[in-house]
Order: structure tokens, then C-alpha cells, then sequence
């Protein structure tokens, strides 16, 4: 049984959005908390006023862009799930702006 979107998109990435949680579910996950944070992102690029099929860096900084109340453990959960968007545009053909699998500012601090 094919799980449905909690709440549709809208945004002009929005056939994309859809298409990534669809794949991603068709290949065993369950992809809400995810999907989630992918609606949060769709709002924001309503907000934003983005109206092209296209993934720039911009919108990606301005979206991932650490927030003061936030955990790095939070704001690294925005770089990758802009990261997996990326990458999914980029196999779709659609110009996408990817962030490096490996990002020192982003990373958390070790403990010993």
C-alpha cells in the first residue's frame, strides 16, 4: 500500500519533492520526518518567491544558514536533506547546487 503525502506540496519543486519521497519510500523507507522537514522547505521556497525548476546555491545558504536557537545536530539535518535533494535533482537533469559529502564547519565536535 502506497503511503500518501501527510501535506501536499506547493511550491514550484513540488513535483520533485513528491517524486523524491516516493522513491525513497519505494525503496523500504518510511520517509515522514523527512518528508516534514521537505514541507517546511517547500513553504520556505514559496516564501522566497523561487520559481524555477533549479536548486541554487543561494537558496540552499539561505535555507541550511545556522540559526541561533539551533543545535549543529539540527542545522546539519537541513545540510543533508538539501544534499539528498540535490543530488536527486542532479539524476533527474535539473541544475542543483550540492554541498561537499564533507563540510568541517558544519561538523559536530568529538568527544573523547
Amino acid at each position: 500500500m502506497a503511503r500518501q503525502t501527510l501535506t501536499p506540496f506547493h511550491s514550484v519543486l513540488a513535483p520533485i519533492l513528491v517524486a523524491l519521497v516516493a522513491e525513497k519510500r519505494g525503496m523500504g523507507y518510511h520517509y515522514v520526518k523527512e518528508e516534514r522537514e521537505y514541507q517546511r522547505f517547500d513553504q520556505f521556497c514559496q516564501e522566497r518567491g523561487h520559481q524555477t525548476l533549479t536548486l541554487p546555491r543561494a537558496l540552499v545558504e539561505q535555507w541550511t544558514a545556522k540559526q541561533g536557537y539551533e543545535t549543529v545536530a539540527n542545522q546539519q539535518r537541513r545540510v543533508s536533506r538539501l544534499r539528498i535533494l540535490g543530488q536527486y535533482m542532479q539524476r533527474q537533469g535539473y541544475p542543483a547546487w550540492v554541498y561537499a559529502s564533507q563540510i568541517s564547519s558544519y561538523t559536530s565536535p568529538h568527544y573523547v
